[in-house]
């Protein structure tokens, strides 16, 4: 029941005393992943306008100012494309494998370590691609109506993702029991929402440290407030 749920800053109270007492444990978890993410970002940005750059020239060598114009279009729709089939292939994975060491780490498991992003990123695959799958193009679809459409459906599929890595769920069921659950009390997601945005805006601003910490913050924020919001286990006392 939605009644039941704890209070969303006692559960961030928790999940910061637990932060800053096993530190390490979370900079070590969220290094890797950060790191890679960080590293496809910048080789997608450049394979973007060199993509470009190249299909300008191709227009240029033409003197055809169409085939110019087209050729760096081309060149940025294509740079676009692997980048995100990139980030799909190689983060999705790892964010699932990542999700499934906090919940261990938040449970009195084994902490987080460099390897958390990898030991089980092959597990689920087709559910867990599936979904990720579903939701971009869910987005894709009511981007266009004024970004607001995407931007509520965004909110109510919050949980959706641990429905799929931590339980098991398929795509369309994890969707559909996450928009019944946030239905039950929208303040609280709000409230968990807005301090999940919070944390993204503050860990870009960091130099370096801030997106190597951003993965294990932003999903240990998420794993956290799911596991006591939907299963009852018990708060952390770090």
């Amino acid at each position: 029941m939605a009644s039941e749920k704890p209070e969303v800053l006692d559960l961030l109270q928790e999940l910061g005393r637990d932060f800053q007492a096993r530190f390490g444990t979370w900079f070590v978890g969220g290094v890797a992943l950060g790191g890679i993410q960080l590293g496809l970002t910048i080789a997608s940005v450049v394979f973007m306008y060199a993509a470009m750059i190249g299909g300008m020239v191709v227009g240029i060598s033409a003197g055809d100012e169409d085939l110019m114009s087209l050729g760096m279009l081309g060149g940025a729709f294509l740079g676009i494309s692997i980048m995100i089939v990139a980030n799909l292939g190689v983060l999705t994975p790892m964010q699932a494998s990542l999700t499934r060491a906090l919940v261990d780490h938040l449970e009195g498991g084994p902490e987080l370590t460099i390897s958390s992003p990898f030991a089980t990123a092959t597990q689920d695959l087709p559910k867990v691609y599936g979904y990720v799958l579903l939701n971009m193009l869910a987005v894709v679809v009511l981007m266009p109506f004024c970004y607001l459409p995407a931007l509520v459906f965004i909110f109510f599929t919050t949980f959706a993702w641990f429905r799929v890595v931590l339980e098991g769920e398929g795509p369309v069921t994890a969707i559909l029991w996450s928009i019944g659950h946030v239905k039950e009390d929208i303040p609280w997601h709000l409230a968990f929402a807005g301090l999940l945005f919070a944390m993204l805006f503050i860990l870009q601003y960091i130099p370096i440290v801030g997106p190597l910490l951003a993965p294990s913050v932003t999903m240990g924020w998420g794993v956290y407030a799911y596991r006591r919001s939907v299963h009852g286990t018990a708060a952390l006392t770090a």
